[in-house]
């Protein structure tokens, strides 16, 4: 009788023992690489106007070099270079909106892992609204 006993504790701890292994295995990996995601704050309009033009972004995370930057492509602006300001976060666009639709776009700056976004608001350069 004690000899079932024992086999029957051992069996109920090796059961337990293996269920704790797994639940805990499929909530340490779900599948999905690591992101670590991020906002972008722009404190400033972007306006429409001819040839490139430097906008100042800043992002809720530190992002390493290099640092990439792209808009939705309806809004026609392209990102020609990132400069990251070392001790902020704080991040220079050098683009070209010459061609640019007005409204409110997404932004998307990457470095590495680190996928940051937000909105950045377009509108017609001060010199053609008035």
């Amino acid at each position: 009788m004690r000899k079932g006993i024992n086999k029957l504790a051992f069996l109920g701890l090796t059961i337990a023992a293996a269920t704790a292994a797994t639940t805990n295995g499929a909530r340490a990996y779900d599948g999905a690489p690591a992101v670590s995601a991020c906002e972008i704050t722009a404190k400033d309009t972007l306006r429409i106007r001819s040839g490139t033009q430097d906008y100042t972004v800043m992002t809720s995370d530190s992002l390493a070099d290099p640092v990439t930057a792209s808009f939705d492509m309806a809004s026609k602006i392209t990102v020609s270079n990132v400069v990251r300001e070392a001790a902020t976060n704080t991040h220079r666009l050098t683009l070209d909106a010459s061609e640019a639709v007005p409204g409110d776009w997404k932004l998307t700056l990457r470095s590495g892992m680190t996928e940051c976004t937000g909105n950045v608001t377009v509108a017609a350069s001060a010199d053609t609204a008035r």
